[in-house]
């Protein structure tokens, strides 16, 4: 199968999960990165897609369903209604309202939708690695559970080997001394 892909935040979704599932790796699911005017040449349709070896078409979150059921995931990633509610976040812009939400849903859970791995953390994941490659501590602290979760999810096999196959930067844990000495900084500036 082919997975042709833009720079849009679906298709970074869809190259994240695809990438977890092991589908890359094993190669039954081959990248293609377009630009826009390629896109609109090659397939005519809006992107991502997930183009199979009888030319069957397929789009938007079906592509989510498609990948799961070829890797024989479907126990792993139930699409339980909690992780279909986090599908919309896709088309959200990621604001601090998102990011307090989404760290205030982490403070009891390991993952989005309770304690094992879902849909919801991959497509939050593929929405969300740009924004946190860029945190510096102060932020990391702020939004600690949220940085909890993404280092864990950035550790797993498949995505760690996307961020380094990508040329992403894997954001480095907090440590105690970190938070100490950021909690040390807000006293001094609150006297």
């Amino acid at each position: 199968m082919d997975l042709l892909l833009d720079s849009s935040a679906e298709s970074l979704v869809s190259e994240v999960l695809a990438n977890y599932l092991q589908l890359v790796r094993t190669k039954r699911v081959r990248v293609l990165r377009l630009g826009t005017a390629a896109a609109k040449q090659v397939t005519g349709d809006k992107l991502p897609l997930l183009v199979s070896e009888g030319e069957t078409k397929v789009s938007g979150s079906a592509i989510f369903e498609v990948l799961v059921h070829t890797a024989f995931a479907e126990r792993i990633l139930i699409p339980t209604k909690d992780v279909l509610r986090y599908n919309e976040y896709v088309s959200r812009k990621v604001d601090e309202a998102l990011l307090n939400e989404l760290n205030t849903t982490l403070v009891s859970t390991t993952f989005i939708a309770g304690h094992h791995i879902t849909l919801a953390d991959l497509v939050l994941f593929g929405l969300l690695v740009d924004e946190i490659a860029l945190w510096d501590t102060a932020q990391k602290v702020k939004f600690v559970s949220l940085t909890r979760w993404f280092v864990h999810l950035q550790n797993l096999p498949g995505l760690r080997e996307f961020l380094e196959r990508s040329d992403r930067n894997l954001i480095v844990p907090l440590t105690l001394a970190d938070v100490q000495a950021h909690e040390v900084k807000g006293k001094k500036k609150g006297k």
